[in-house]
């Protein structure tokens, strides 16, 4: 039996160029530490606060902020 390499997979959703930004946001706002977690699915993005935490569905950039706690 041969050994397998740990390869990862990725796989690309389709996203308006609006959804592109944003997700590039959320990613950039998981780098910072505001997030635990930012992903596509089926041309959605999704955000978790915590591990704990549910995802949540961002469609705007207040969503987003509302997600983060961020917005004043």
């Amino acid at each position: 039996m041969q050994k397998r390499e740990n390869k990862q997979v990725f796989v690309n959703d389709h996203l308006t160029a609006y959804n592109g930004k944003l997700l590039v946001q959320a990613m950039a706002m998981r780098k910072q530490g505001k997030l635990e977690a930012a992903w596509t699915n089926w041309g959605k993005i999704f955000v978790k606060k915590t591990a704990e935490s549910k995802p949540i569905q961002v469609k705007d950039n207040w969503s987003l902020d509302d997600a983060c706690n961020t917005r004043k």
